[in-house]
């Protein structure tokens, strides 16, 4: 059947006006490469209360006001460790709605102290997509404990070895790299007791039930205020308010041990061959997200750093990554050749 002119004039009109309305919408269409028909979800590998899972969970808030689409956590299921919940994304579907949580230990650290145990490769089965926050750590004792500054600390533990504990909330966790970084560096002989999360073990740091816990800023910082517990040294000098305790406990710098220079970062990550265009749009909001006031004022309160926003880009967090793993694999694999930390394989 021959198509009348007028009907083949109307549809190349059709057309022509949809090409133009995306060019003259400043891309419109290109700027949301994906649909918002489905939650976006996140996996979490730490538990609830922690210093990563509190930060993601303000970001992803506002990321949903952001992008005008639900936004998901997804915490570690019963029994899940982080390593478990990692490579459970690694499977995920790369299609920019499944992203998980990242930090030192999952995505630097754990290839130097898993091996060929660890099932994924953090350099190869991931793309990271932004970072959302770089957090000193801190040193702290229960409030009891002997000795009132690092030097009194260091001493009372060389003197009694194996006789106090020290907390970490899990094999290849930050406060388990830190606690392996100062054991090592200082040459003393702990005891190394695993936690489900930060918040028991501060908790039992609190109560007096353990002895020494090495966690990042934002989780330390309502303790160590409140006098709860005392804090002995910063891996960074801390910027906070005026007058705080925070701002006067000495940076490793300033105590003399700088190598001991472990900082808590946390990253959002898709799992690898997830699309450019979803990577890309994803780090644009993000990084609007992060420039919230809500945000940048938690950030000074909990004394967290931020990225440049120049650097935040997935091309330079890649090689940042990269840095990572080898900086990581050196320190673990001192540690494990001189036998700084007995035991060091089992924990």
């Amino acid at each position: 059947m021959k198509i009348p002119f007028r009907v083949k004039r109307y549809a190349l009109f059709g057309a022509c006006f949809t090409f133009l309305s995306v060019i003259f919408s400043g891309g419109a269409i290109a700027e949301k490469p994906f649909p918002q028909d489905r939650p976006i979800k996140i996996y979490v590998p730490f538990q609830p209360g922690g210093a990563t899972d509190t930060v993601i969970r303000e970001a992803a808030a506002l990321f949903s006001d952001e992008i005008q689409q639900k936004v998901e956590i997804i915490p570690p299921a019963p029994g899940e460790t982080p390593k478990d919940v990692i490579l459970k994304a690694a499977a995920l579907p790369a299609d920019g709605y499944h992203l998980c949580v990242g930090n030192v230990g999952t995505h630097s650290a754990a290839p130097a102290i898993e091996g060929v145990n660890l099932r994924y490769d953090p350099e190869e089965n991931f793309i990271p997509i932004v970072m959302l926050g770089i957090t000193p750590m801190v040193m702290m004792a229960r409030s009891d404990f002997p000795g009132d500054n690092l030097k009194q600390i260091v001493r009372e533990i060389r003197k009694n070895k194996r006789k106090y504990s020290i907390g970490h909330n899990g094999i290849s966790s930050t406060s388990f790299l830190a606690a392996v970084q100062f054991s090592s560096i200082m040459k003393t002989e702990l005891n190394f007791i695993p936690y489900g999360g930060s918040s028991d073990a501060l908790e039992d740091l609190a109560y007096g039930y353990l002895d020494l816990f090495i966690d990042q800023s934002v989780s330390a910082a309502p303790y160590v205020n409140s006098g709860l517990v005392k804090a002995a040294v910063t891996t960074r000098k801390l910027q906070g308010k005026k007058g705080d305790i925070f701002s006067q406990i000495p940076s490793s710098q300033e105590a003399g041990i700088g190598e001991f220079n472990v900082i808590g970062w946390n990253m959002l990550f898709a799992p690898q061959n997830t699309p450019s265009a979803q990577v890309n749009y994803l780090n644009r909001k993000f990084l609007n997200v992060l420039e919230n006031k809500i945000l940048t004022a938690r950030a000074a309160e909990s004394y967290n750093e931020r990225s440049d926003t120049d650097k935040n880009k997935p091309e330079l967090l890649q090689i940042f990554i990269s840095k990572q793993v080898l900086k990581w694999k050196k320190v673990i694999g001192i540690v494990k050749n001189s036998g700084g930390v007995e035991g060091f394989t089992k924990y």
